[in-house]
């Protein structure tokens, strides 16, 4: 199960994915235009993977894009500890969550 939500999640904005031809940059020109370059990350929507020496060095992305990821590895964290409870046996029915629930609220 949390494969396929997983592969739901990477696919879910296909914008993001990197194009070779155009999302390659070295650091010195990053750092030449760097305004530019923030302007079509924003605009594109897909990281921009600086260049060092050849070899990749960092990846940028619009702050959009972070937060929309940071929110997803919390989904499949939370989904991961409930799938760990489930098989450690660490389950309520719903009947009694309710009951729980309902009894705190009558206090």
């Amino acid at each position: 199960m949390i494969q396929q939500i997983v592969l739901y999640l990477v696919h879910m904005n296909t914008n993001q994915m990197i194009n070779v031809t155009e999302d390659l940059c070295p650091v010195s020109d990053f750092r030449a235009d760097t305004a530019a370059f923030i302007t079509k990350i924003k605009s594109n929507r897909r990281p921009l993977v600086l260049t060092q020496h050849g070899k990749c060095a960092a990846v940028v992305i619009s702050s959009e894009s972070y937060q929309a990821m940071i929110e997803k590895m919390d989904l499949l964290e939370d989904i991961t500890q409930g799938e760990a409870d489930i098989a450690a046996g660490r389950i309520i029915s719903h009947v009694k969550l309710k009951k729980q629930i309902m009894a705190s609220f009558s206090k």
